[in-house]
């Protein structure tokens, strides 16, 4: 967000935006800073500060790794971890998102899953990050919403 932030000329957004920040209102926070920028612009962000670095996996990867999860649940749109889980056990683990149609036949699977739950950088137009991307993602997905639900009291 700090790099939106700098590409913004009005002082009064960003100071609304870091007070948004400061009370942990991210989707509002994303809200207002795509709107000022337009999704494409967002896109090219994420992009560049997701991807284009060419971050490599960490510590904490490895150890999410070893835990040998059927299931792993992540927010992250970035790649890292699904590299990694993916070079470490010669691409048998599946990368599903929360619009998959067939995520409930793989969930049902014994297949191992890194599920996304707000989408990846493959397909950014359908990334979540702000308050409107999460409502329509709710209505439009709402079966994987339920499914999510069920799945938290099941692990």
């Amino acid at each position: 967000m700090r790099v939106i932030l700098k590409e913004i000329a009005d002082d009064s957004i960003k100071r609304y935006v870091n007070s948004l920040l400061k009370e942990k209102d991210y989707l509002t926070a994303c809200e207002v800073l795509v709107n000022r920028i337009g999704n494409i612009r967002f896109e090219k962000i994420a992009i560049e500060e997701f991807l284009a670095p060419k971050y490599k996996n960490h510590k904490i990867h490895e150890n999410i790794l070893k835990l040998d999860a059927r299931i792993v649940i992540t927010p992250n749109v970035d790649k890292i971890y699904e590299v990694y889980a993916q070079a470490e056990t010669a691409g048998t683990i599946l990368v599903k998102k929360y619009y998959d149609a067939d995520l409930v036949s793989k969930i049902k699977s014994e297949e191992r899953i890194i599920l996304k739950i707000h989408g990846t950088l493959d397909e950014s137009s359908k990334m979540i990050f702000t308050r409107s991307q999460y409502t329509n993602a709710r209505y439009e997905n709402a079966a994987f919403y339920k499914l999510l639900e069920a799945l938290c009291k099941w692990l």
